[in-house]
């Protein structure tokens, strides 16, 4: 029996892994994947994940403040806020990424904004973000509406980007196949071996992604995708492997 699912119903377990991490090889760990559905999480030394409604808000500390990757909803703005304020390091949301421009991501764009948060993301999602954008779904037909000038991402890449966030070395990269949408990102913590990423890969039991296939995924752009960061990943794992190699040679 085929069971239909809205897409409000696939988006809330697409919240539950909102973001995932590679040691060594991708999928090799899920930070996300099996979280409880906690206020907040303690995942290793400066990361951290918050619930910011049904979506997994990923919070790492830099050293000179906090970056977040995406922000929930709007209506947990200020809870989210709070929870950020009892980190270590949480004084300042100096960054926010954006992995794609669906509200449930892209919700407290405003409010982070407002914090002094600059908001990064590819380019897609900051024109995507820049208009109204009405769903066909029989499911949801429903219009997102623009975000105001301020919510709007500051920072904006094509294909990669680089930043020195404190003492985190950032790469965010395009998901050019376009699994989810056409402006899915992931966000990589190279020194720490970590990388986060939207709804374009989903957890352990939660199914396939869904194709917002209006804003420009499309079903070919899942494998395109996973191929992607898993070479991301792998590039990543034997990175760590050569520094542990070293690390462990005889004087």
């Amino acid at each position: 029996m085929t069971v239909k699912r809205t897409r409000r119903e696939v988006l809330t377990s697409a919240g539950r892994a909102a973001a995932c991490a590679s040691l060594g090889l991708f999928g090799a760990q899920s930070l996300f994947a099996q979280a409880p559905a906690a206020k907040r999480l303690e995942l290793d030394g400066d990361f951290h994940m918050l619930k910011a409604g049904a979506v997994n808000v990923l919070a790492v500390s830099t050293g000179d403040g906090l970056a977040l990757v995406d922000g929930g909803p709007a209506s947990e703005s200020a809870a989210l806020l709070k929870s950020v304020a009892a980190l270590p390091g949480g004084a300042k949301i100096h960054t926010l990424f954006n992995t794609h421009w669906h509200p449930e991501q892209t919700g407290s764009n405003e409010a982070l904004a407002k914090a002094g948060a600059t908001i990064v993301a590819q380019q897609n999602t900051r024109l995507w973000l820049t208009q109204d954008v009405t769903w066909p779904y029989e499911d949801e037909k429903s219009t997102v509406k623009a975000l105001p000038t301020p919510a709007r991402p500051g920072k904006a890449f094509y294909t990669t980007l680089d930043l020195e966030l404190g003492k985190k070395h950032v790469t965010c990269g395009y998901l050019r196949d376009c699994p989810h949408t056409d402006g899915d990102m992931y966000v990589h913590f190279k020194d720490d071996n970590v990388l986060a990423v939207g709804d374009a890969v989903y957890g352990t039991g939660a199914g396939w992604p869904w194709i917002d296939w209006w804003t420009g995924g499309w079903i070919g752009g899942i494998v395109g995708g996973l191929d992607m960061l898993m070479t991301v990943a792998n590039r990543a794992g034997a990175r760590t492997r050569a520094r542990l190699r070293r690390l462990e040679a005889p004087a």
